[in-house]
């Protein structure tokens, strides 16, 4: 799922690729079976879903008072 959080952060499929070291098709893959598995149509409701769900929402939950 570091992949996710990634694109949550804003990151282009190129910006992926380096930051995991693999090639642009397994970013591309990665991210094709994601949409799939969370049935999102794009990359902006993937990040969505899974913010309200998964590890996003865990892993940069703001510090509140």
């Amino acid at each position: 799922m570091r992949g996710l959080v990634l694109v949550a952060r804003g990151l282009s499929d190129a910006d992926v690729t380096e930051c995991l070291r693999v090639s642009p098709g397994t970013v591309k893959s990665r991210i094709g079976r994601l949409l799939h598995e969370l049935r999102a149509r794009d990359r902006a409701q993937l990040v969505i879903s899974d913010y309200e769900t998964g590890p996003v929402n865990a892993a940069h939950r703001p510090a509140g008072p």
